[in-house]
């Protein structure tokens, strides 16, 4: 793996989001400090069981295979939210490859995840934020841009959780519509991500992750 300086921003921007995940589910709090929603603290429990957090060394610069050109960790824990859809625990699997040179392949999976209290089941609703494809065949690319779209398959699910879970209809659209973010860069996308999932709030959230770059931060300037 490239050891430059958007690979270091990245991981820490996944340091501080799994350390702020980890303390919010520690002390019953969301991400602004008000109290979880006790639906999301019910799913929270029932999830750990066969889905631990990452834990954050992890994340840490010894854990990072630094000659390989491939990242990939499951089950990064964010966040809780706030306001809106707060019984939703939002996980993301981040997955990067520099096999490319300069031009990173990247994918940040993120499950929605709120347990039914009336079967007992996982609801699943999955999105997913990806780098400029380049199709396999050689082809011209229609999503030559960084961008999200949905996924029926924002994880995959072990033995114990296939028959618990509640996805996304498999007619649902995977490809259309995808969406265009303004990023230029893995760490803007990612930065456009949390904005995604915290709206307005994500400024205040994102400035505490400093030393950030001011390029990282320009999806920014589109946050009243």
């Amino acid at each position: 793996m490239k050891d430059n300086n958007e690979m270091k921003e990245l991981f820490r921007i996944l340091r501080f989001l799994t350390r702020q995940s980890a303390n919010c589910y520690r002390n019953n709090q969301n991400v602004l400090g008000g109290e979880l929603d006790k639906k999301a603290e019910e799913t929270y429990k029932f999830l750990i069981k066969t889905r631990y957090p990452l834990p954050i060394n992890e994340l840490d610069d010894e854990k990072i295979d630094h000659k390989s050109h491939s990242f990939e960790r499951n089950n990064i824990y964010l966040p809780p939210f706030y306001r809106w859809d707060k019984e939703f625990i939002p996980i993301m699997n981040f997955k990067i490859n520099y096999s490319r040179g300069s031009k990173p392949d990247l994918c940040m999976k993120i499950a929605l995840i709120t347990v039914n209290g009336e079967g007992g089941k996982l609801r699943v609703f999955g999105y997913r934020y990806e780098s400029p494809s380049e199709p396999d065949d050689g082809g011209e690319s229609e999503h030559n841009y960084f961008h999200q779209q949905f996924t029926r398959e924002p994880f995959a699910p072990d033995e114990k959780q296939k028959d618990l879970c509640e996805t996304t209809a498999e007619w649902a659209p995977e490809h259309i519509p995808c969406t265009i973010t303004p990023a230029r860069t893995a760490v803007q996308h990612l930065i456009c991500m949390i904005i995604g999932l915290y709206g307005a709030h994500a400024k205040e959230i994102i400035t505490k992750m400093s030393p950030i770059s001011g390029e990282s931060m320009k999806p920014l300037q589109y946050v009243p």
